[in-house]
């Protein structure tokens, strides 16, 4: 089942990274949990595809927090950067006298479960690669009614879970602000953190399938081979209408990418050494 499992959550994640890249709207990520949740016969999807989360599902931003130094460093990051996957309401941290308090989003309706679980979820399950360590919070909150079974729920987050909270809420030690992490890589970082400064001064919502897709591509340099058919159905356009789009701009798809390529090399060339 484990196994299972984990192949169905690394396909979906395949899946939604596009839609990560282009900042989608909380209602259409709840549509796509709740419409996956379904066709995978899986209530606990939520919490089942968190746990394959890694750096590179972040985009940029995870790639800034995973090159920190510290776990605090990495929660600034985040707070700052946040805008560059999400479009719900931003994170509200609270720094209380023996913890940290992470709340959002204050939703009662009950179709926001497994995108809810997801976010937590998946926060835990970043926060523990980038550390090294198999730490969890001191408590969860939910604003909806606590399903039938928690067993999942409860294996995955590893502490007390509470439902019909008025907001979403994580709630952790204030020592998590010290923990070193795994692979901090100054140099890294400051390039990682002008990528993302860039990417926030020209973060608009637009229908423009070229800016839209210069934003996926720079997201999937790393991938491999990135074909047209691919970024054109990830962008919901057909082939046709993304080529006829490029040559009303006189651009092709090979020059695209080549675009998006150099001004990578280029940030990285103009790095300090």
């Amino acid at each position: 089942m484990v196994a299972k499992v984990g192949a169905r959550g690394t396909a979906y994640l395949r899946s939604t990274r596009a839609l990560n890249a282009e900042v989608p709207s909380t209602t259409s990520l709840v549509e796509l949990f709740n419409r996956a949740a379904v066709l995978a016969q899986d209530p606990d999807l939520g919490v089942h595809v968190a746990e394959h989360i890694r750096p590179g599902h972040y985009g940029v931003l995870g790639y800034v927090a995973m090159a920190c130094t510290t776990l605090g460093e990495a929660m600034l990051a985040q707070q700052r950067y946040q805008g560059l996957v999400i479009t719900v309401a931003p994170v509200d941290v609270r720094i209380d006298a023996e913890a940290i308090v992470l709340s959002w989003n204050r939703s009662t309706d009950l179709r926001y479960r497994q995108l809810a679980e997801f976010n937590l979820a998946g926060m835990l399950t970043f926060v523990r690669w980038i550390t090294g360590q198999a730490i969890s919070p001191l408590g969860v909150d939910f604003t909806y009614e606590a399903p039938q079974r928690l067993d999942e729920q409860r294996r995955v987050f590893a502490c007390p879970i509470r439902f019909r909270q008025d907001s979403y809420r994580m709630i952790v030690p204030k020592s998590w602000r010290g923990l070193g992490l795994i692979q901090p890589d100054p140099a890294m970082r400051q390039l990682m953190d002008r990528l993302a400064q860039q990417q926030l001064l020209t973060l608009t919502r637009t229908d423009d399938p070229l800016v839209r897709a210069r934003r996926l591509i720079a997201q999937r340099l790393g991938d491999g081979e990135l074909e047209l058919s691919h970024v054109a159905s990830a962008l919901h356009v057909s082939p046709r209408t993304f080529q006829r789009k490029l040559q009303e701009h006189g651009e092709s798809f090979t020059q695209l990418v080549d675009g998006v390529r150099r001004k990578w090399l280029n940030a990285i060339w103009k790095m300090p050494r």
